[in-house]
Parts: C-alpha cells; structure tokens; sequence
C-alpha cells in the first residue's frame, strides 16, 4: 500500500525500482558517494564511486561484491533510477524470496537462479507440495502467503510477478525472534476463548467478522509473557502479529510520552498489518508484568481480507438475482448487500405471518420453507428465493404465511434500510430507473441527449402490462421491464418473431425518422431479403442488455408469460422537453424535429464542449438543405463561414479534384469554419441521387460561443494532430521528472503549437501496465475539465505521451497564492469544476482515486483541469479492493478494506472543498506519522475553525464527509445531482440569467480566482539539458 500511495513520498536517496517489474526497493548499502555529472547519462546523471564497494545479498544470504553500476538521480524527487544493470538490493528481489526466506511452490519447480549482478549468485531452492499452492518461507520458518510474494522465475523461464507488498526482511525476522522467545504453551479454556472473541470484535476493523473467523483467529493464537517494562511492540517497527491482552497492564507511549493504559480483553495491531504501515506507538508490559495472546500477522491478515470479499460476493450474488433490483446501479446493489442482516431460525417457526403489515423483504440463504395460504401450504422456498417485496414497496398486508421447515439462514432488509442504502424514497419507477437509464444510454440517438434530458424522458415513461400472447400497441419507443415481447417484422419479410428480453429496447429509429420510414418501406419492399438479413445481423450482433432498433417493425405481442413495457411517445417526449425549459417544444413534430438535431450534433468534438444552454441555441439554428446529385456542398479555395452534418445521403471529399474519402449520414465537416477565416482545403460533392444536410453559419455560432470560451475551442482544435511524429516536434526545456521519465515542453516545428511530452521508459521492453492504463484512459477522455491527449507515440525503449501543455501551475500552488482559506465564491468556482470532471469519469464507470490539488492543474486561463490518471480504474464489477491512495485524503471505506467503488471520490472530493475553505486537511492535519492520519480519517471528528463562516461551504462538505459511503452526498439513486443542487452551487437568475452554475463553467462566463501570468520563459533559449537526453536525436533538430 505504502508503495502504491507514491514513490515520492520515500527516502531520497534509497528509493530503486526493480528493472524486473517496477517496484521499489532499498540500497543494500548507502554509503556510496554521488558525485559528478556524465554526458552519457540520460538525465542528470551522476557516476557512482562505491565507498566501499557495494554490496547485494543473494536469496541465500551470501554477499556479494558488485562492480559500480551508472545511476540516475531525479532530480526533483531525488528518486534514483538505474540505466544497464540494475542496483537492487535484498529487500528489492526480482527473482526469488526476501532477505534470508526461501521460495517454496507446489507445481513448478524453480530453478537455481542469479542476481542480475556483475557476478552470478546461485542458490537452489528447496520445494515442497502443497495442495497447488505457493509458500514462502521467511527467515522466522513461517509461511508466508502469495500475495507477499515479490517475483520468482520458473524453470520454464516465465517470470512471474505477484503484485502485492514484499516479504518480511531482517528488521521483521529480528521483531519476531524478539517476541518468540517469550512464547509458553498454554490451552485455551471456555473463559479465555469467550474473553478473547470479544477482544477481536472489538476491535472496529475485526467487528464485520463471522462467528466462524473470529473462531479461526482465535485457534491461531498462541501465549507470550512479557515481565515489567518489556516491550510488546515497538513505535516505528512493521507490524508481525495482532495480540489480545490477557491479563496485566499494558502502557502506550506515543514519541516517548505516556498515553494510555489498557487491560485485559483489548485487541491491538490490526491497523499496522492490514496496511503494511508501522507501529504508531509502543505497548510497553506493566509494573507487575503482562500476558498477551498474539495472531501471526500474515494469517489474520488473510482471514480479514478474505471474510471482506466473501462476505460481499456473497450478498452481492443474492441481490443480483433479485429482479426487483435490476434497475439499481452495481454501486447501489452494493449498499444494498451491506444493508441486509442474516437471520438463522429453526425448523417449524413462522418468519413472516399472512395478514402482518411489516415492511421488509427476506430471501433465503439456505434451508427449506413453505408458504401457506388459508394453512394449506402453496409453494416451497429453497436457497435464491425471496419474499415479500410487495409488502415492502407497496406496504401492504402480507397475504401469505412462511414457515420454515428445516433449518434456514435468510438474509433480511427493511424499508428503512433499504431507503437509508439507496438515499430516497422508494418506488417501482425509481428502483427501476437505472434500467430504463441505461436502455436510453444504449440507443443511438438517446444516448445523444444530456443526462438530465435522460432523467426527464424517464419520468416521463409510462408503464404497460400485457398478459400473454397480447398484441401490443406501436409506440414509438419502449423499453421491457419484465418478462418478454415478440417482435415481428413487417409484411414486406418472412423473418420469424425475435425476442426483446429484460431492458432491451425497440423503436427509437422509428421515433427519429419520422416521416422518412414510409420511403424506407417502398425501399425494404423491394429489398426484402436484405432487409430481413439487415435485422437478423442487427439482433445477433447487439448484447442482451442492450437491445437493437427495428426500422421495419410489423408487429409486437406479449411473450407466453406476458411482458410490462415502459413506453415513451413523441408527445411524452415533447413534454419533457418542455419541462427543461428548451424554447419552440410546441408538440410531437417539433420534438421529433429537436432529436433530430441532438442526433446531428452529438459527435461533434467542438459541440461536447457546450453548456446545454449554448447546445440548444444551436440546435434551432440548424438549417436543413436538400442537394441533388452532381451539387457542390463546399469548394475547395473558397472562404469557409459554414458547417455542415450530413443527414441522408452520400457525399464525396475532392482534393485537387481527386476523390479522398467518402462521407455518409452522421459525417461531418467544415467545422474550422466557425472558428476560423481561412479557405476550404477541400470540396464536397453529392455522390447519391439526392442528399439532406444540416447547416450552421459561423455568424450564428459567434453569437453563441465568444470570449473565453472561443479561445478555448480554437486552441483545442488547433491542439488536435492526429498526424505529428517526433521529428515534428523541438524541444524547448524540461518541465520536471519523475520516477517513470522526463516531461519536456516541446513546439511543433511547422504550426508552432507547444505541447507537453511525458517520456515513459519502458521496463524490458514493456510499458507499465499503470502507464498503459493511463493512456488508454485519456485516449477515451475528452472533456474541457481534463487534460486533452494529443497523441501516443512510441520507440523501441520509450512511450511517449503528447498533451496539452497546463503551464498555470497546481491548485496547492493557486491555493499557497490566494491565501488558503478561501471565499465562499472561490472555493464555488474550483469545486463545481473537479464536480463536472469526477461526474464525467463516474459517467463512464471511473474511479479516480487520487484527487487532491497537487493533481489538478489550472490552464492558461485560470480554469482547473484533472490530470494523472495513473491511479484511475474502470470498475469492471462495482468494487475494487486495492488499498491506494493519498494518507489524508483517502476515504475510510478503503482503510476498513471493504471494498469501495466511485464514491471514495466523494470522500476526497469533500476533502478538497474542506481543504480550500479551511485552509488545512479535516483529519489527520499537522502529522506526519501516516498511523495517526489513518486513526483520524477513521474515527476523527469533524471539526470547522471558526474563521469558515460559509454554511453552504459547510453543509457540503459536512454532506461529502460521510463515513458511512451509502450517507455520502451523491452516493445515493440521483448520483451526482444531488452535487449540483447543493447550496453552494445555487445562482439567483438575475446574476446567472437563468443558467446554472456549471452551465457557467461549462461556457467560460466565470472569471476564475487566479489567472497565471504568461511569462516568457518558454521563449528562452532553451538549457542544454534537453538535448543531452539519450532521445534527444529522435526530435527535429
């Protein structure tokens, strides 16, 4: 975990990283004198005179004398880095074990292998079966489990990387001889074990246990005796073995001072081992002595995390197979696992009786029962059932009676759990909104619309239930609830019925096209063999989950067990518009007309950075013209003022009259017209018989986009070259370093334009997967509150990352210059920023996981932008379980190792706020010991100094603080607009003309708090630095 949070935050001086794999290690010996600069090098570099010669340790022990190997000091960081052989030392092991343990596996033999040192170190390596499971051995002769592990090689020379924290070395081996020694054998008796589990639940990370573990952690146990003023354990040291006092008294010293005295049945330890961090204090024995029960620490360690994840797969799975919970968000579903409580009864007890009006739902864990109707018994449940849901929803009297009749464990949830898990009131529609949600998002033209066009289509739905083999009425677009529907084609095919299933959705060309369906028919008439392998493709290719659009629909009906449909007519369409105060919705036709545009404009990049209000303005003045065939469109040399989306038909690209590439409908082009007065570089030419295209004049749009905002749009689409390479490219200086490569301020020879250049060295020949997520991240992310990624390109040794040059400095640094504790409109202004930048990242299924200000950069206008996804995941389930993150921002949900999804950037996202209107962190500030930041993040209080007077500011952060993540602000059914409807962002129309806030953002209409000052030091001679870099000869010269 220490090694994840960042490697800055290690020794200078003793940082490495294993050529092997990537993780840092420690020198051996340190006394070796930098001193020096070579040319060769490929950063500052600095030739290393051994004093005395260096030393490593082979996996057996042994040293070994190495010859001096050519590093690297960063520069900044002081991080050192290693070129040719790689300086490693015995707790940075690339093949084998740690310090003096051993490697011990069950399937593959390992062979004898060496250090990558000037001289081979072999050692062979003792092996033993073990049901396929690997073993380590550390210097104690414990075993130690794979997820300690660091890298072995097999005999069949794959080199296999466990990602996980390294084994115990010689400060470990010596703490455990220390407590070894103090070890008697002594049963455990009914008194002890009763003392002993109460001590372990006691303790708050041990508390969410079953009876079961808290049982295996307890056998585990073994008895130490300590005499007057021994220690237990050492302030400072790494954390071996969780204990539980026995009897005696135990005292805490904290940096020397007394703090407390504990007795008997407390538990000690659990937050040193679950996050590899050290002791935060000593527990020094008493007067008259004191014994102590100890855990090994790698096995309590096992049994925590395992009973986390079991525990949530376990409700996990039950909450997926209830249908009613299909609409929630896996986020949701997560919550709702934690909310239900497991119930055990005996055989022959009534869990629930007919005529009862209790609100709660059960479904069956394991065991048998029967429900009874009027006493005769009607149906059985078994393991996966559930019961009661309409008696929790609907609050009505049970109409049944459920006896068990063998012993059952059910799991249980109320309404007030459920309500409290989900963050509103409940009702069909909103438990079924995330369904309908995600329908909408897979259509290709709603998925066009804005999320809270989305929301207002939603609520706009109506429900239908058809019983079986029931025709259902044509409607323009539906979404299946439950059940099934049958779709047919129409007259003009003999294709059999296709299945619509659970949120799939039919339609939605239909509802675009309009009028244009009655030529497609006369069309498929003629072509009705196409048209019926067109809609077999166009079902087979489409996952379930998402469904497929029927053009040519003939006829639908209800499947054999009937089907309930959400329906959304062109009317119910016109009425949500209407409602989100878009201007012209006078009914179905100027509504259809409207989807139309959305659908015409939705994949324009300069579009996608448009406040909603802007998008719609520019949506009515779209234009439709209709082209014969042989017309011009746009001809290349002449002034450009227009742009243009094709909507039907096929159009050529001319370039000195030969033709380049093909347009067709939903292809764009023209769009530098209406930022820029230059000629057409190209023309454009009708190729079918006729052709429909939409139209904007650069007039209308700059009346629409001005000041700040047209700036920041012709500077993104002067950024945008798909086509630059290296030698396109002049380096200018070197903006910093880091432990992965060099950041260069770099000019295109030939448009002049500065980027900045992230180089990436690879690691024998590989990327770091972090880095290759990285890139794969920002290549899908192009939003105008994150950095913008130019291109990737790549050589043999190096990645590189082109992007867009921030040159306004971090928000710490904008922070440090405002004075730190903000006004309330300061701290508004970068907070509804980082808003609309995590919305986004959660939109897509994003975690950031790293936000704090050293990760937001402000642009050359003052706005804040997010940048160093290196620690982002896409979720592919809904949690994640990897303990990173930054000390005191990090959320407690990830310190309780409980797993976490999006909603940890709530945690730090309220920090920040926190942050910038108090001008100090809300836990754990003014420590430096990461184990007290933890206990405050845990369990500190949340406390505002007296100078913060904004209660909108405080009634944010206090909503974001939350530990409880299913209380969090915004981590309930309505997400993230619950954010924006905080006070803080809240504007009067006559300072916001109506708008939102981030409407504002999003248009550029705010004056930020601090603009950077444009300097001209990236004009100045450029130091010599740069071109000493090994790469230097791959850029233009």
């Amino acid at each position: 975990f220490m090694a994840e949070q960042s490697l800055s935050s290690a020794p200078a001086s003793q940082m490495l990283l294993c050529s092997k794999c990537g993780v840092g290690g420690q020198l051996y010996d340190t006394t070796a004198n930098w001193e020096g600069v070579s040319a060769s090098s490929e950063e500052e570099s600095v030739d290393v005179t051994p004093s005395p010669m260096w030393l490593t340790s082979s996996p057996c022990g042994v040293e070994k004398k190495r010859k001096p190997q050519h590093c690297r000091e960063d520069i900044e960081s002081g991080s050192t880095t290693t070129e040719g052989s790689v300086v490693r030392g015995p707790n940075c092991l690339s093949q084998l074990a740690c310090g003096n343990g051993m490697s011990r596996e069950c399937d593959f033999d390992w062979e004898s292998v060496s250090e990558a040192t000037d001289e081979d170190s072999e050692v062979d390596t003792p092996r033993r079966r073990v049901d396929k499971e690997l073993i380590i051995e550390g210097p104690n002769g414990l075993p130690r489990i794979p997820e300690e592990a660091h890298c072995r090689r097999r005999t069949d020379g794959v080199l296999g990387c466990v990602r996980g924290f390294q084994l115990d070395g010689p400060e470990v081996a010596e703490q455990v001889a220390r407590v070894a020694v103090r070890r008697e054998a002594r049963a455990k008796g009914f008194n002890t074990q009763k003392l002993l589990k109460s001590a372990v639940l006691g303790d708050q990370l041990c508390s969410t246990l079953s009876e079961e573990d808290v049982q295996r952690i307890v056998a585990s146990m073994e008895f130490f005796r300590f005499k007057a003023g021994e220690e237990v354990v050492e302030q400072g040291e790494p954390g071996c073995f969780f204990f539980a006092t026995h009897s005696g008294e135990l005292d805490i010293i904290v940096d020397g001072e007394h703090v407390n005295t504990i007795g008997p049945g407390r538990a000690f330890g659990s937050l040193a081992l679950l996050y590899n961090c050290p002791r935060n204090a000593t527990v020094r024995a008493g007067a008259r002595g004191a014994c102590v029960w100890g855990c090994d620490g790698r096995a309590f360690r096992q049994i925590v995390r395992a009973n986390a994840q079991r525990y949530y797969r376990e409700h996990r799975s039950f909450v997926d197979s209830v249908t009613l919970f299909d609409g929630l968000t896996a986020q949701q579903k997560d919550r709702l696992g934690e909310a239900f409580l497991t119930e055990s009864h005996p055989p022959g007890v009534d869990v629930v009786c007919e005529g009862q009006t209790e609100r709660r739902m059960y479904l069956v864990k394991r065991g048998k029962l029967q429900v009874l109707v009027g006493g005769l018994g009607v149906q059985d449940l078994t393991g996966g059932d559930c019961f009661g849901e309409r008696a929790l929803l609907y609050d009505e009297p049970r109409c049944a009676t459920v006896r068990t009749v063998t012993a059952c464990e059910l799991l249980c949830v109320t309404y007030g759990q459920l309500k409290a898990a989900l963050g509103q009131d409940l009702s069909p529609r909103l438990l079924k909104r995330n369904l309908l949600l995600t329908a909408l998002k897979n259509s290709p033209v709603f998925a066009r619309f804005s999320p809270m066009q989305q929301l207002a289509l939603v609520e706009k739905m109506r429900f239908e239930t058809y019983s079986p083999y029931a025709n259902i009425d044509m409607v323009e677009f539906g979404i299946v609830i439950d059940g099934e529907a049958l779709a047919r084609l129409s007259q003009f095919t003999n294709l059999g019925a296709r299945v619509l299933k659970r949120g799939q959705w039919f339609g939605d060309i239909a509802l675009v096209e309009g009028p244009a369906r009655e030529l497609e028919e006369e069309r498929i008439r003629d072509r009705g063999t196409v048209a019926a392998q067109l809609f077999s493709r166009l079902v087979d290719e489409q996952p379930e989950t998402k469904g497929f659009s029927i053009q040519d629909l003939g006829q639908l009906t209800a499947g054999n067990k009937g089907c309930s449909l959400a329906l959304l007519t062109a009317d119910s369409l016109a009425a949500a518009l209407r409602d989100l105060g878009i201007a012209g919705i006078e009914g179905a036709g100027t509504a259809l007309d409207y989807a139309r545009r959305v659908q015409a404009l939705s994949e324009v990049y300069i579009f996608q950075h448009l406040s909603q209000r802007q998008t719609n303005t520019l949506i009515k003045a779209l234009m439709m013209q209709q082209y014969a065939r042989g017309a011009f469109i746009i001809r290349q040399g002449e002034q450009g003022n227009t742009f243009h989306v094709v909507a039907r038909g096929e159009l050529g690209v001319f370039v000195q009259g030969k033709r380049v590439r093909t347009l067709g409908k939903g292809a764009y082009f023209g769009e530098r017209a209406l930022l820029f007065d230059e000629p057409r570089v190209a023309s454009v030419q009708v190729l079918s018989d006729s052709a429909d295209v939409w139209s904007i004049e650069r007039s209308t749009f700059k009346k629409v986009v001005k000041g700040r905002l047209k700036e920041q749009l012709m500077h993104r689409v002067v950024l945008h070259d798909p086509h630059v390479t290296l030698k396109d490219l002049r380096q200018v200086k070197i903006l910093g370093k880091g432990s992965y490569g060099v950041v260069r301020l770099v000019q295109h020879t030939r448009t002049g334009v500065k980027y900045a250049l992230k180089r990436i060295n690879k690691v024998g020949g590989v990327l770091p997967p972090e880095l290759v997520y990285e890139c794969e991240m920002l290549a899908e992310l192009d939003h105008p509150l994150m950095v913008y990624l130019v291109k990737t390109l790549e050589t043999p040794k190096n990645v590189y990352m082109l992007t867009e040059l921030l040159n306004g400095g971090d928000l710490f640094g904008a922070l440090r210059k405002l004075g730190w504790a903000l006004p309330a409109e300061q701290v508004r202004f970068y907070a509804g920023c980082m808003a609309m930048a995590l919305e986004t990242l959660h939109s897509r299924g994003i975690v950031y996981r790293d936000l704090k200000p050293q990760n937001v950069m402000l642009d050359s206008q003052g706005y804040p932008k997010l940048i160093d996804f290196g620690t982002a995941k896409r979720l592919k389930g809904s949690r994640t379980f990897t303990a990173i993150g930054t000390p005191y921002y990090i959320a407690p949900e990830i310190l309780e190792g409980r797993g976490y999804g999006t909603e940890v950037d709530m945690w730090s996202f309220g920090v920040v706020v926190y942050e910038m209107a108090c001008g100090r962190y809300p836990f754990g500030d003014g420590l430096n010991d990461v184990n007290r930041v933890y206990q405050e993040v845990l369990k500190g209080p949340l406390q505002f100094p007296k100078y913060a007077k904004s209660r909108a500011a405080r009634a944010l952060i206090e909503g974001l603080l939350k530990r409880k993540s299913e209380e969090r602000l915004g981590s309930g059914l309505r997400g993230w607009e619950e954010v924006r409807e905080a006070e803080l962002f809240k504007t009067g129309d006559g300072e916001s003309g109506g708008q939102s806030y981030f409407d504002q953002i999003m248009s550029r209409e705010l004056e930020p708090p601090l603009v950077p000052q444009q300097s001209s030091e990236d004009d100045a001679s450029p130091p010599m630095e740069a071109e000493r870099l090994s790469d230097a000869g791959e850029f233009a010269a």
